[in-house]
């Protein structure tokens, strides 16, 4: 099924489909809200999504193995963007963007298997928004995402997922020069306190990331490998669980910041290069610190 649609007075657009639909165009000329909603199908785009004003856009592909693919642009003036589906959601394509000052919110994986991955597979696929956060087995970033003054939070969509930030092991896995593609002036949040799959940290490569601040979260382990993370921002590292069986540890890889917070259940050893550092140990174990 193809469809295209206009609302040029008042109410919303709601479309409900059984199976899979394209969306040739949805234009909102005024404030009201666009909802696409497939029971067991996947949704693609070959035209562009304009919501006016606070209107918000939902897209969800729901059912057995449906993806969502956005190869045109979708816009907001300040409404919420949401995009979910069960296997995979992907900005496909230079035109693949979502612009709006409102919140984007992405679960790739709703089924929570373990297989649907977030992808931006174009470096002119333009994410540009308020706070971000982004739900899926794994992320890819050629593409752009700038969240201005606001957060942006990825998250495993399974609890024992391991996450890896230059560690392509493990399952989620993001590069340096994926973290360069992500803008915030706000704070980069990876992980939860819900992923026990625990983090490491520069296994591959060392990674550079500006002035950006970060959080690292887990109630499993924080590992430090043998490379270097290094920013002018603020680090949080936390690892801590209803066990306090939870370490941050170090390999030779050296932490760099402005000031870095960390707090574990069963010790704490770290290289460091920062003016001020937190460290709070809340059972066993030392808190052993190297500072360059």
């Amino acid at each position: 099924t193809t469809l295209t649609a206009t609302n040029s007075t008042s109410g919303n657009i709601v479309i409900a489909e059984a199976t899979g639909v394209d969306l040739a165009g949805l234009t909102q000329t005024t404030a009201g809200n666009i909802q696409v909603v497939t029971t067991n199908g996947s949704i693609t785009t070959s035209g562009a999504i304009s919501a006016n004003g606070a209107g918000t856009v939902t897209l969800t592909a729901g059912g057995g193995t449906s993806t969502l693919t956005v190869s045109n642009p979708i816009t907001s003036g300040s409404g919420a963007v949401q995009l979910t589906a069960v296997d995979g959601v992907t900005l496909n394509g230079a035109n693949g963007d979502v612009t709006t000052t409102g919140t984007y919110t992405v679960n790739a994986d709703s089924n929570a298997d373990g297989t649907g991955t977030y992808s931006q597979n174009n470096a002119g696929s333009a994410v540009s928004s308020g706070a971000v956060q982004i739900t899926a087995a794994d992320v890819v970033l050629t593409g752009t995402i700038n969240s201005g003054a606001a957060n942006v939070t990825i998250l495993t969509s399974t609890a024992a997922a391991t996450i890896g930030i230059e560690d392509a092991s493990k399952s989620l896995n993001l590069t340096d020069a994926e973290l360069d593609q992500v803008s915030s002036t706000g704070t980069i949040n990876i992980g939860s306190a819900a992923n026990t799959g625990g983090i490491t940290i520069g296994t591959d490569a060392a990674l550079t990331q500006g002035a950006k601040n970060f959080q690292f979260t887990t109630a499993g382990n924080i590992a430090i490998s043998g490379n270097n993370f290094t920013t002018t921002g603020n680090v949080g590292l936390t690892a801590d669980n209803a066990g306090n069986t939870a370490a941050i540890t170090s390999g030779a890889g050296v932490v760099g910041a402005a000031a870095l917070t960390a707090t574990a259940d069963a010790g704490i050893a770290l290289n460091t290069s920062v003016t001020t550092l937190t460290a709070t140990n809340s059972t066993s174990g030392n808190i052993v610190i190297a500072e360059a």
